[in-house]
C-alpha cells in the first residue's frame, strides 16, 4: 500500500495589544507575555483551530476571546 505523507500544519499569525499594555497574556492556557509594554506577536499558531486568548492584570477584570 502507498503511504501518503502527512501534510504540515498550516500556521497563522496573531498580534495582540492589551490595555493596560503591561497585562499578562495567555494563549490556550500558556503564558506567552508575562508583562512589559510591547504588544505580543506570533506567527506560529495552528491555523483553522480555535485558540483562547486571555489578558489579565491585578486590579483589572480578566478579558478573554476565542480566535480562529
Amino acid at each position: 500500500s502507498n503511504t501518503v505523507p502527512a501534510a504540515a500544519s498550516a500556521v497563522a499569525g496573531l498580534v495582540v495589544e492589551t490595555d493596560p499594555p503591561d497585562a499578562q497574556l495567555l494563549i490556550d492556557g500558556r503564558l506567552v507575555k508575562p508583562g512589559g509594554q510591547a504588544p505580543y506577536e506570533t506567527d506560529r499558531l495552528e491555523a483553522d483551530v480555535a485558540h483562547v486568548v486571555v489578558a489579565r492584570k491585578d486590579g483589572f477584570r480578566e478579558a478573554s476571546a476565542t480566535v480562529t
